[in-house]
């Protein structure tokens, strides 16, 4: 397993992969229970017309209650309206968010092609796909990420960050 425990890719509209990469969305909001943990890693695929991995997020809270509970809580990190919200939860009585930390940036997104080319049988999912340890696909999604904490740190030691 990964330093950070399991890794899951996810799929979202461009807006809401945008506001997660510009940390005005902090949750994930899901109908329908996701097996994860605190310091588990989520993979963004920003869904076409872009189609690539955008960025990955670590978990730092996961949890579940009432529609109306979820939004007092987090209906000002939820990167949607209220009206959204609640005609996303309509059919349900229980919800789940997934609180995001550690957001970060994939240099340029890895797009469908290039993920084909480490997995060929590989489709973006439609609610989540749990990624497997030491596969090529991750092994190049986590190679992506040490190169991005790289650039980083140089940036930091240079005095330019």
């Amino acid at each position: 397993m990964s330093q950070t425990g399991k890794n899951v890719l996810i799929s979202l509209e461009s807006r809401h992969a945008e506001c997660v990469i510009s940390g005005k969305k902090k949750v994930e909001l899901r109908t329908r229970r996701m097996n994860l943990s605190k310091g588990d890693r989520v993979w963004i695929y920003k869904k076409q017309p872009e189609g690539g991995i955008v960025c990955a997020a670590t978990v730092k809270a996961v949890d579940e209650a009432s529609p109306r509970a979820l939004w007092g809580q987090y209906r000002a990190v939820c990167g949607i309206t209220k009206e959204e919200f609640f005609a996303y939860f309509a059919a349900v009585k229980i919800g789940y968010a997934i609180s995001l930390y550690k957001i970060e940036r994939l240099p340029k997104p890895v797009p469908l092609e290039r993920m084909r080319t480490k997995d060929q049988n590989f489709h973006p999912p439609q609610f989540s796909k749990y990624l497997i340890d030491k596969t090529p696909l991750l092994t190049f999604l986590e190679a992506s990420l040490r190169a991005v904490r790289g650039h980083s740190q140089r940036q930091a030691n240079s005095g330019t960050a």
